[in-house]
């Protein structure tokens, strides 16, 4: 079963308002294979179209995805695909639970140049949506855990619930910027939700040991830190499976595999007196799936 929702944004890519969800409903439609939202836009609004999954049968399930309306360019803006989670790299700490607060602190040393691109977490919420912030610092989180001012924020992550044992999918791509973590580098990242749902364990470890580690990372122990950067409660290990890429497994393409020349299509230049109609038919692998569309005119 797969779940679309569509949010209003705004430029960092924050959620304004209300989600809105398919056929008429004010919850995910559980039932039908076949979706649609309709809202009234207006001129130079952003929006963010998800599509998470559940209940699959199969490790990947292809889909399609239609957006109509008058669209500032043709072009997605950002796109944040799913991916086959085959194509990515990941390390799992434990789904055991035991303990929830609204947030968990966690480091990660490389021992090889790699970038970070999601967690799937853990959380008692088994059923609609929550929303995932990301914060993120070179270095330790040791000594920085209610210093609001040492941190980035890397966006939020509004996505279906799992419920307790089965990781919450974050799409690769939910973050709005790169994560680069050079071997021998250490870098925190803080996971906070709006309610006391996030699940981590408690460990006999000091903060700081290591608790997890493959040939390309090692996952330290931890903090639970109430969201907005609140108390701490210290030998926490966050649930979660870390998805991770090699760095060195990216090759760069070189400069003859770009196109010679750009494309001749280029968008219309100003509405015209029937509506623009943009169809951004999409056939993606399965973890979910993202797009974010700026609207150049009021539109259905």
């Amino acid at each position: 079963n797969l779940d679309l929702l569509v949010e209003q944004i705004d430029t960092n890519g924050s959620r304004l308002g209300t989600a809105f969800y398919p056929n008429g409903l004010e919850r995910s439609d559980t039932i039908n294979n076949a979706e649609r939202i309709r809202i009234q836009t207006k001129d130079k609004e952003r929006y963010r179209v998800s599509v998470t999954a559940q209940n699959l049968g199969f490790d990947v399930q292809k889909y399609s995805l239609v957006v109509t309306g008058c669209i500032k360019e043709d072009k997605i803006e950002s796109t944040k695909s799913g991916v086959d989670s085959t194509d990515y790299s990941m390390i799992e700490t434990l789904f055991a639970g035991g303990m929830q607060q609204s947030g968990n602190m966690v480091d990660i040393r490389a021992l090889n140049d790699i970038k970070i691109l999601s967690f799937n977490v853990h959380t008692s919420v088994s059923h609609g949506f929550v929303d995932v912030e990301f914060y993120t610092k070179e270095g330790s989180h040791q000594g920085f855990e209610t210093d609001k001012s040492a941190w980035t924020f890397l966006g939020t992550a509004i996505v279906k619930a799992r419920g307790n044992g089965i990781p919450t999918i974050i799409p690769p791509g939910s973050f709005n910027q790169d994560i680069e973590v050079k071997k021998g580098e250490t870098r925190a990242f803080y996971i906070t939700m709006d309610r006391k749902k996030l699940r981590y364990t408690p460990v006999n470890k000091a903060v700081g040991d290591v608790y997890k580690s493959n040939a390309d990372l090692e996952v330290l122990v931890g903090v639970a830190c109430k969201n907005n950067f609140g108390p701490i409660w210290e030998r926490r290990v966050l649930n979660a499976q870390i998805v991770y890429e090699v760095d060195s497994s990216i090759p760069l393409p070189s400069i003859a595999e770009y196109p010679s020349s750009p494309p001749t299509v280029s968008p219309t230049p100003v509405p015209t007196d029937s509506p623009t109609t943009y169809m951004h038919m999409l056939l993606k692998k399965l973890v979910g799936g993202e797009a974010v569309y700026t609207f150049d005119d009021d539109s259905v």
